[in-house]
């Protein structure tokens, strides 16, 4: 039962954990600023948008939260503690690497072994089962096979097949927990999305490779029993240093940019293009009512009047003209030898404001054909 539940509930912690990120966004979105609504255009209107209501800049994508980073952190800490505690203070067991015996010693040796080490008279119904059953070399087998845990546990296991399903039950859910932790770690918003595939491929690489390797690779016991190979135990440090190595892998990899389709940049493009004009025709409306009032005309006069004698200075001035000719922005040619006033920089400029002019016309001539169509409807 407990077994089921723990299973239940990796399965659907990716589950309960994406509905958990979208009510906290929901928690934390902030109350709608009545000045950040798209108001409808009103060119007539000379009062400006609110300083405030600068739209999202465009092609800003949210990264991750604060919130999500923290509890993936911290779920990964958790697992990274649980697989270092059980490498150092749960490796598995094994009785002839333990007691330091062959593994063809007969059960009578390690009867013997076994109470020496523990001074007592008898030795538990479990250990004396396991000895029993351990007389046969096909049991031994699969225990350097399977381990020690599944010949003690699974009395009715018989076959290699019978070991074989009790050893996938017991090791898919620690590759499933890995599975909830990469589901976890690349859910959306953490903005390692892209490395979800990555990460589930070589989780469901390394448990084929080692169940295949389990069913197949052929046990080989020595005639004096001694150095052989423990293929249960090799492979138990193995998966566990994958267990700890591909998550600090996962979290180490650089995050991804959230990608946006360009439809969606056209809404902030078109709130800006509509507040760019609103200012611009702010601006045309304030220069004509300060040519309206004798003080701000006098004032505006006077700056132009003192701008004019100053580039008046600049442009006479023989440094000037010379570090302009060197940067290739000289406004002075020659021709014949003979200085010409002709002024490159005033002729691009010249031509900057004629096709602005042209631009500006032809907006005018269409917005005049569209208002004659309404009227005329």
């Amino acid at each position: 039962m407990s077994s089921l539940l723990t299973t239940a509930l990796i399965i659907l912690g990716p589950i309960l954990f994406q509905n958990f990120l979208k009510w906290n966004a929901k928690r934390q979105e902030p109350p709608p600023n009545p000045l950040m609504q798209e108001q409808p255009p009103n060119t007539s209107s000379s009062t400006p948008p609110a300083a405030n209501s600068h739209p999202q800049s465009v092609g800003e994508a949210a990264g991750p939260s604060t919130t999500n980073l923290r509890f993936i952190f911290w779920c990964l800490i958790v697992h990274e503690f649980v697989v270092a505690f059980e490498v150092l203070f749960n490796p598995p067991t094994n009785l002839f690497t333990a007691l330091k015996v062959p593994v063809t010693a007969v059960a009578s040796q390690l009867s013997a072994v076994l109470m020496a080490q523990s001074g007592a008279e008898f030795l538990p119904p479990h250990l004396t089962n396991l000895l029993n059953r351990l007389q046969s070399f096909d049991t031994r087998t699969y225990y350097i096979r399977f381990g020690h845990e599944a010949i003690v546990t699974c009395t009715h296991c018989r076959t290699l097949y019978d070991y074989l399903l009790v050893h996938l039950a017991k090791v898919s859910l620690e590759y499933i927990r890995l599975t909830g932790l990469i589901a976890v770690m690349t859910v959306a918003g953490s903005g390692k999305q892209r490395w979800r595939r990555w990460g589930l491929a070589a989780v469901i690489g390394a448990f084929a490779a080692e169940m295949w390797t389990v069913a197949t690779v052929e046990v080989r016991i020595p005639r004096n029993g001694l150095n052989a190979e423990m293929l249960h135990d090799k492979i138990w440090y193995l998966r566990h240093t994958f267990l700890f190595l591909l998550p600090l892998i996962l979290h180490f990899l650089p995050y991804s940019s959230a990608s946006q389709s360009p439809f969606t940049l056209l809404h902030p493009v078109a709130i800006h293009l509509e507040r760019i004009h609103a200012r611009l025709s702010l601006f045309s409306l304030v220069h004509s009512a300060a040519q309206r009032n004798p003080e701000l005309r006098n004032n505006a006069g006077q700056y132009w009047e003192t701008m004019e004698k100053e580039s008046t200075l600049g442009r006479e001035s023989r440094d000037v003209k010379t570090e302009a000719e060197r940067l290739g922005m000289g406004f002075e040619e020659k021709a014949n030898g003979k200085a010409e006033r002709r002024w490159k920089v005033r002729e691009e400029a010249s031509n900057i404001v004629d096709n602005m002019i042209e631009v500006g016309l032809a907006l005018v001539y269409t917005r005049f054909d569209e208002l004659t169509e309404r009227i005329s409807e």
